[in-house]
């Protein structure tokens, strides 16, 4: 595709399988397997919600935003769902430096502030430490913070998170929003199907 799978398209990916699809303490599950985590993604920005037996973006403002928080069964399956596939390693790897003629860039750029594998480590913390204070999980010693989602104190995402196929210029290759912070999932070969 020439952008990330957004909110949106996630959104009707699921409803479409609601009959395949579980949710348990906040995991949607699809075939047994788990697809998405729903929750707040960072303080104030939960962009999709599950009401009235049905997943919907919370704000229409979030729609066009890139899906996050999407497995890699997640992302297996709705690639499948569409006659689609993740693409490989090596097609990623060719597509992020192939599209950046690295011949014409002298340095990394300046809309970037992070190179997209320490951001990418950063989120993983961040996930690690959220799956360490979830109820019937370890915890950590450190003493729990207030909730975000409550009112009041939930802080206003910023205009840089909100992310959308708009904001982004297409690489060389036509592709947009490669080499910045969000992490995309690709199909190892050879490693044959994860077990259960």
């Amino acid at each position: 595709d020439e952008f990330f799978v957004t909110n949106q398209q996630f959104v009707g990916f699921l409803n479409h399988n609601l009959s395949k699809i579980s949710i348990e303490s906040g995991v949607v599950k699809g075939n047994g397997a788990n697809w998405f985590l729903l929750g707040e993604v960072r303080s104030g920005y939960e962009p999709i919600v599950y009401r009235n037996n049905e997943f919907h973006t919370s704000d229409p403002a979030y729609a066009s935003s890139p899906v996050l928080r999407v497995t890699g069964y997640g992302a297996s399956a709705f690639a499948q769902y569409f006659g689609r596939r993740l693409p490989t390693q090596v097609e990623m790897l060719f597509a992020m430096v192939k599209g950046t003629d690295s011949s014409t860039v002298k340095e990394p750029s300046r809309d970037v502030s992070v190179p997209p594998m320490e951001g990418m480590m950063r989120m993983m913390g961040d996930w690690q430490n959220e799956m360490e204070n979830w109820p019937g999980e370890k915890r950590s010693n450190a003493s729990p913070e207030p909730n975000p989602s409550a009112k009041g104190g939930a802080e206003p995402m910023g205009s840089d998170f909100l992310l959308s196929a708009a904001s982004f210029s297409p690489n060389l290759l036509g592709i947009k929003g490669l080499n910045h912070e969000i992490g995309e999932w690709v199909f190892t070969e050879g490693q044959g199907q994860p077990s259960g």
